[in-house]
């Protein structure tokens, strides 16, 4: 039999392996919840560059992100930038949301902008903001 059978489900893919990898590695604290708010961040903007601006999905999606980041014992600075992405996400800003995420993810660890640099450039291109897309 090749492939999978009718009733099978496909494995699920998991965008931004590599930052959630850093993330769950590092301390339960502030550094680990920057990376993670790094990560979910990544997530909206992916979905971002799907759909129009202002479409009711991203802003759901903003709206509970917003609610989670609340939980988040982030510092200032990112819990500033955090909220900045989100807000620009949900009206449909996206080079203003991923400047924000890109101050976010520069407060982060130096290992996590390692791990993000390869989806970056793809974020970037699928965001319609890199210099050759």
């Amino acid at each position: 039999m090749i492939g999978l059978p009718r009733y099978a489900l496909a494995p699920p893919t998991f965008r931004f392996r590599a930052g959630l990898a850093v993330a769950d590695r590092l301390p339960l604290g502030g550094e680990r919840e920057v990376a993670l708010a790094t990560w979910m961040t990544a997530r909206l903007l992916w979905d971002l560059a799907d759909v129009t601006a202002g479409s009711d999905r991203v802003r759901q999606r903003a709206t509970a992100m917003r609610q989670w980041g609340q939980a988040l014992a982030l510092p200032a600075p990112a819990r500033t930038a955090f909220s900045q992405a989100v807000d620009a996400a949900a009206r449909g800003d996206r080079r203003e949301a991923h400047a924000a995420w890109t101050r976010l993810l520069g407060l982060a660890s130096r290992a996590l902008d390692v791990a993000f640099r390869p989806d970056r450039k793809a974020l970037e291109q699928r965001l319609g903001l890199a210099p050759d897309a």
